[in-house]
């Protein structure tokens, strides 16, 4: 019972093992039905259909996704190097007329200015010092030294020495003229054929930057600067630009740079980078397996590879399941390798243990046969996901040899790679049989950001569908990626080769035009180029950026752009004003300030503008009423415009170029107030607390002295005085209104019979500013005010008494009068 009971035991546990091994599916299937292949037409500016048939023998699709990719604008030249512009004038040889030209064909395309930069590297097998011609290698290239004698030849190099020449040549066929030549290596050296590598030089200013765009389904190109009206790629993914400091929008552009470069290639070219070049050549056929049914590896190969190249495989991981088939299924997820009658199997691998498998597949969709199987460690372990490594072979016969690439059997291959030096076996030449190992860095792979779903228009025939709008920015060549996975997980993918087109349009009598001008942008950033139509209309969105980042401009897909001459307007620039912003209105400030032009260019619709300003505002400044405005050459207009104080932008529509800045409102400045006359003020008298002025006292009127009186003669009886009684009136007080006017002042005084002294007559006296009361050393009259604005008549008075007391006043006043004439103390 016991035995039997293991027997079970140990059925069930192989059971397990080769579970794994068993249940397991093709895999999804994918057919591109439109557009058909190859390859795959798209037109810019338009709805373009993408069509799949995804079927699965075992399972059921459950999703489909695709992706474009295309790459830079035709003419555009991937940039090796930009530095500061320097002379490339190649000039001309010593030898004259007699020098021979280099007839290297030069590829089409290329700016007509622009220079051959040749590198050769070789043994010297004839030197003409008369001449100044050199001949490097067998079959010969032949250099110049320069006429002007600006040649440097370094280190004594003769015939036989080893030597490495920097010159220059002309588009045209014409002699390479050296500018260095350097000894490598001294002695009688073998001369085989030399290894030239050649560039090209090309001098201009950095005129615009445009950068590549990205959204979801689309990818186009990458960062593009304009030079002298040549597009030049410096961002390339394998080979990006090496730029020396100062240089680029960081530092302003207008810079004047010297470019060296490599001519475009089209995006299907290859660019493989060899790894090893060895003289035995390695079988290309992947022998078959073991396994009646094996499982087919779906991942597709990179397209373009070399016809007749083989995948070479190196996978690590824990063996998870395996059977007498020879079928090993390593990690989990599982990688499923065969044996085949010639695989070799070191250490006793087994389920549990970690391995190394080197395997082979061809190019179209195969089983991974194991070249070998070795086992790296015996303890039993966990399976986790497998590493599986790739590189590719390929056999063939070596047609040139290059200071940077090798064409073996008509595939080019990179030698000098600064990451992926290729391992080179020595005594290698001209027509030797070799074998290649190499990676292929091709154009970029899809993104995972950028799939796009498509819809599943018929379970029965798989047929997925989508629609994509593409721009109209000139014609492109790229790839496109389809994927479908099934219920099981399974993935497969396939790549087709793609044209993106400008639209097509009659004009006129059956001629087919192409209706799409590119824009010249100068100190903005598009995030794609920028095209126009025959009416100059854009023929796809776009957003451009100013070089300082402080302002965006969004061109909305039909916008019409003109000249303000109403001319298809092919640039557009925009730049800091170079001085102060014109003067503001009153009561605001210009805050930020942009000169857009070219000056009167029209937009319709209008233009989306948006600024950004700084969190410092002018003191009094409120953020939320910040706005837009242009300059009209006399006065600022404001626009109707929306601030976000949490980006800290104001955005408004425009319709024009011209001076657009950011105005602050500040608040009005108090009013100057007008100083007010300090009035006069009227002092109150004492002790009366009414404000009554008191007029300036009447000088006291000195009373006309009493006649001695004379003794009549002895004949004439004498006869008494005589009263008179002299009016004297006060003059007239005209103070403020409060003061009343002086009464009449009655003075009586006797005069005497003989002779009547007439009274003096009153003095006008000025009319004084109210004071108080001044107390006078002498007795004086003075009048007190009454109420009356008028005097009222004096009663009549009983003249007798009238008399007496006149009479008895006047006697007083006398009698003051003498007693202060009389002398004091004898004086």
């Amino acid at each position: 019972m016991k035995n039997r009971l293991a027997f079970v035991t140990a059925l069930f546990l192989l059971l397990a093992l080769l579970l794994p091994s068993t249940i397991r599916a093709a895999g999804p299937v994918i057919t591109l039905v439109q557009p058909t292949p190859p390859p795959a037409q798209f037109i810019g500016g338009m709805l373009n259909r993408v069509s799949i048939s995804a079927i699965s023998t075992e399972s059921s699709i459950t999703s489909a996704e695709f992706q474009l990719w295309f790459g830079d604008p035709a003419g555009t030249h991937p940039a090796l190097r930009i530095f500061a512009q320097s002379p490339i004038t190649p000039g001309i040889a010593k030898a004259g007329a007699t020098a021979r030209p280099d007839t290297t064909a030069i590829p089409a395309g290329l700016p007509t200015s622009a220079v051959v930069s040749t590198v050769v590297f070789g043994t010297v097998t004839a030197v003409n010092a008369t001449t100044g011609e050199w001949q490097i290698g067998t079959p010969p290239v032949f250099v110049y030294e320069r006429q002007d004698g600006t040649t440097a030849v370094q280190g004594a190099p003769t015939v036989g020495s080893e030597v490495r020449v920097r010159a220059m040549r002309t588009l045209a066929p014409g002699p390479i003229l050296a500018r260095t030549i350097t000894m490598l290596g001294a002695g009688m050296l073998p001369a085989p054929a030399p290894m030239v590598e050649r560039s090209f030089l090309f001098n201009g200013t950095i005129q615009s930057v445009q950068v590549g765009m990205q959204s979801a389904g689309v990818k186009l190109g990458g960062t593009v600067w304009n030079i002298g009206g040549v597009p030049f790629r410096i961002d390339d993914a394998n080979f990006p630009a090496v730029i020396d400091p100062g240089i680029g929008p960081g530092a302003g552009l207008n810079s004047l740079v010297t470019v060296q470069f490599t001519p475009q290639l089209p995006v299907t070219s290859n660019t493989n980078i060899a790894l090893e070049v060895f003289s035995p050549q390695v079988s290309s056929a992947v022998s078959g397996v073991l396994h009646p049914d094996p499982v087919i590896s779906t991942k597709p190969a990179p397209m373009n590879l070399p016809a007749g190249s083989w995948q070479q495989l190196v996978i690590e991981g824990i063996v998870s399941a395996a059977n007498p088939n020879g079928e090993w299924a390593i990690g989990n997820p599982p990688v499923f390798v065969y044996q085949s009658a010639a695989t070799i199997i070191q250490g006793a691998p087994m389920v549990g243990t970690e391995v190394r498998v080197n395997a082979t597949r061809t190019l179209a969709p195969g089983p991974i046969v194991a070249r070998e199987i070795v086992r790296l460690s015996p303890t039993p372990r966990i399976p986790v996901p497998a590493t599986v490594s790739g590189t590719f072979f390929f056999n063939g016969i070596v047609e040139t040899m290059g200071i940077a690439t090798w064409t073996v059997g008509g595939a080019n291959f990179v030698v000098n790679d600064p990451n992926m030096p290729a391992v080179l076996q020595s005594g290698l030449d001209v027509g030797s049989a070799v074998t290649v190992e190499y990676k292929f860095i091709g154009p970029p792979g899809p993104e995972a950001a950028l799939w796009v779903a498509m819809q599943r228009l018929n379970v029965t025939t798989g047929l997925w569908t989508a629609t994509v709008t593409l721009p109209v920015s000139g014609v492109r060549t790229g790839f496109l990626f389809l994927r479908a996975t099934d219920a099981q997980q399974l993935v497969a993918a396939v790549v087709v080769p793609a044209i993106l087109s400008v639209p097509p349009v009659d004009s006129g009598g059956g001629v087919v035009t192409v209706a799409s001008t590119p824009v010249v942008i100068t100190g903005l950033t598009a995030n794609a180029e920028l095209n126009v139509d025959a009416s100059g209309k854009a023929t796809f969105e776009r957003r451009l950026t100013t070089s300082d980042g402080k302002a965006t401009l969004r061109i909305a897909q039909g916008t019409r752009l003109q000249t303000k001459d109403g001319k298809l307007l092919t640039k557009l620039t925009a730049a800091p004003l170079a001085g102060p912003p014109p003067s503001p209105p009153p009561n605001s400030s210009v805050v930020l300030a942009q000169d857009f032009g070219p000056d009167g260019a029209t937009f319709d619709p209008p233009l989306t503008v948006a600024m950004t300003y700084d969190p410092k505002l002018p003191t009094g400044a409120i953020e939320s009423k910040l706005s837009l405005a242009y300059w009209d050459g006399a006065n600022w207009t404001r626009l109707n415009s929306t601030v976000d104080t949490a980006t800290r932008t104001v955005t408004a529509q425009i319709s024009h170029f011209t001076v657009v800045g950011i105005l602050a409102e500040l608040p009005a400045p108090p009013p100057t107030p007008t100083p007010a006359p300090t009035p006069t003020p009227t002092p109150t008298p004492t002790p009366t607390p009414a404000p009554a002025p008191t007029p300036t006292p009447t000088p006291t009127p000195v009373p006309t002295p009493t006649p001695t009186p004379v003794a009549p003669p002895e004949t004439s009886p004498p006869s008494p005085p005589e009263i008179g009684v002299v009016v004297i009136a006060a003059p007239p007080i005209t103070a403020p209104p409060a003061a009343m006017p002086s009464p009449t002042v009655v003075v009586v005084i006797p005069l005497p019979t003989p002779v009547p002294t007439p009274a003096p007559a009153a003095t006008p006296i000025p009319v004084p500013t109210p004071a108080p009361a001044i107390e006078s050393p002498t007795p004086e009259l003075t009048a007190a005010p009454t109420s009356a604005p008028t005097p009222e008549p004096a009663p009549a008075t009983d003249s007798g008494l009238i008399i007496g007391i006149s009479g008895t006043a006047i006697l007083l006043i006398g009698l003051v009068i003498l007693y202060r004439r009389r002398p004091r103390n004898g004086r």
